[in-house]
């Protein structure tokens, strides 16, 4: 059986003026934490993952990596 599990990315920076480029916005520190626990809940409940999928934007392939870190074994990235 394949089980599928979609994780929205963390908090992002505000748009505006900062960061014209959507594409470019990163996770704020506090998304970036709140990830981290998320990982290591995953982690606790023995979620492995084979492949993290993410998108080419600035917040999703840091919550990609975040996420993947926090795990044993750290899964491969693909960017799609």
């Amino acid at each position: 059986m394949t089980e599928l599990y979609l994780i929205r990315h963390g908090a992002a920076e505000e748009r505006g003026e900062a960061w014209p480029d959507d594409g470019k916005r990163p996770l704020t520190e506090d998304g970036m934490s709140k990830l981290r626990k998320s990982a290591r809940a995953l982690k606790h409940l023995g979620v492995a993952l084979d492949v993290v999928v993410t998108s080419p934007l600035v917040r999703t392939r840091q919550t990609a990596e975040i996420i993947a870190g926090g795990l044993d074994p750290h899964p491969h990235i693909v960017t799609a």
